[in-house]
């Protein structure tokens, strides 16, 4: 899959070199930022997760793990990383450890210091592994938002890392291995107030990178976390006792005033972009859906039944809350572009995005359509001429003949279809039926639909979906010789 940032259209007619205090998304993969487009712990899958510090500073940062449905936080901790240093965690099914219910949880091995500490949870795996549990808290009882309440929805969805601050003085010292291998005291991390230790801008150059490991086939789906510089100006450190920071805290030095995006447009222009100006009808938050906007995704699929082959996109769009979600828009106002519909009842948000197939020999398979209306275009199956985005992190599976209508799961991820209400001929997301091999042009910047972000304080408006993600394949090969391992699995972003 193309990175999905890349071939944006935008309506600009000016190029112009910005400030350098602007959110922009960093081509080497290091920021203040990270955005990892997917986590997962069904069908017997684990997601390994790693974050380096590749700075020269100290810092601390906020690790928030967000369901698929609607982003609502499941876990929330703080990790403490000196210069160089490096924090690894793996999510995984409570099942899968022969412990009841469909929860999963985030375990680690890691010795650096997070907040709280892994050990203070009480909670262990059957090999002595401490972990924390990704509960429901956020979107059950007085915070219920429509969808599934249960635990089990937790067990998919995206991480977000922020980095908050850079660690000096004593703090730093703290949390810096010794000659033991282990920090010097990680208990200084759990108390309050840790005043100028944590005031400085962090430095970011955080690296990020995740792998979803089915351990039953011998696969390794890996993929890199999307890395935001120019985020924040100053600390965000709050002292574990006030909200968090998320996405929204983007800043150019001035908490809660406007914010400027560096974006690039499909000639290779870049363009200083400002959000969130007093009476402008934009918000800081578009400062980073413009840096994440995408009008089309292109990629390969592979669902040869000879080599066993299935793929799933990944489309995650990392600030749709902020334009569905009513405990932030509204219960009582529509959603805000370039989002279609708030998220409500079953579960669920839906934004179209018409998409063309072809095979590998320039035919196309499946023509666009002119608007999110199913039509179909020929026998059973009928190709689907688009996609409904129900979620904020989506995994749309591609399947070639009558199975698209009779399944429970994706076969590459494993991901469950999204909470809807029952319509005929539309069991997923419309599934894109599309041959056996080629490639998928995908449209986010539909001209049915108002995928377009406010308008910037210069007058300019970016087409398209704030989007983030990859495409999984897998390929099990049962001609090959015997003894030679047949089971493969790739990533591409």
């Amino acid at each position: 899959m193309r990175k999905l940032n890349i071939g944006l259209t935008a309506l600009l007619a000016i190029a112009a070199i910005g400030p350098a205090r602007a959110v922009h998304l960093d081509p080497g993969g290091q920021g203040q930022v990270l955005l990892f487009p997917y986590y997962t712990a069904h069908g017997h899958q684990q997601t390994l997760l790693s974050i380096f510090n590749s700075s020269d500073a100290a810092q601390v940062m906020q690790v928030t793990f967000r369901e698929a449905l609607n982003g609502r936080s499941v876990l929330q901790l703080k990790v403490w990383l000196g210069a160089a240093d490096v924090w690894t965690g793996t999510v995984f099914a409570l099942a899968d450890d022969g412990r009841p219910g469909d929860g999963a949880a985030v375990l680690t091995r890691d010795r650096s210091c997070t907040t709280p500490l892994f050990s203070s949870s009480g909670l262990s795996t059957t090999g002595g592994t401490p972990y924390m549990l990704l509960g429901n808290a956020s979107y059950s009882g007085t915070l219920s938002d429509g969808g599934p309440d249960d635990v089990g929805r937790a067990r998919h969805g995206w991480v977000e890392v922020i980095a908050l601050a850079n660690v000096t003085g004593p703090l730093a010292a703290s949390i810096n291995f010794t000659s033991n291998g282990v920090p010097a005291s990680c208990a200084s991390v759990q108390v309050v107030p840790f005043g100028p230790n944590v005031a400085t801008r962090p430095s970011g150059g955080l690296i990020g990178a995740a792998g979803v490991v089915r351990g039953e086939a011998g696969t390794l789906l890996a993929s890199r976390a999307e890395a935001l510089s120019g985020f924040t100006e100053i600390s965000l450190f709050n002292d574990l006792t006030q909200p968090t920071p998320d996405l929204s805290a983007v800043n150019d030095g001035n908490p809660g005033a406007a914010a400027s995006a560096m974006v690039m447009d499909d000639r290779g222009r870049r363009h200083a972009l400002t959000y969130g100006a007093p009476g402008s009808g934009s918000r800081p938050i578009d400062a980073v859906s413009a840096v994440l906007m995408a009008t089309r995704v292109k990629g390969e699929f592979q669902t040869a039944s000879s080599i066993g082959g299935t793929t799933d996109w990944v489309v995650t769009s990392p600030t749709k809350p902020f334009y569905t979600d009513p405990a932030i828009v509204g219960a009582t106002n529509p959603a805000l572009a370039p989002f279609e519909e708030l998220f409500a009842a079953p579960g669920n948000s839906k934004t179209c995005a018409p998409y063309r197939a072809y095979n590998q020999e320039q035919k196309v398979t499946t023509p666009l359509s002119a608007d999110c209306v199913f039509v179909p275009i020929g026998p059973f199956p009928s190709p689907s001429q688009f996609v409904t985005l129900f979620q904020a992190a989506n995994v749309i599976p591609y399947y070639v003949g009558s199975n698209i209508y009779s399944f429970n799961q994706s076969q590459a991820l494993a991901a469950p279809g999204p909470p809807r209400a029952q319509q005929p001929f539309l069991p997923w997301h419309v599934l894109p039926y599309v041959g056996s091999a080629g490639w998928t042009d995908m449209n986010l910047a539909t001209t049915q639909r108002n995928h377009r972000l406010p308008a910037s304080a210069e007058g300019k408006v970016l087409l398209g979906l704030p989007a983030i993600g990859f495409a999984a394949s897998n390929i099990i090969n049962s001609a090959v010789s015997n003894g030679v391992l047949a089971n493969y699995a790739y990533a591409v972003r």
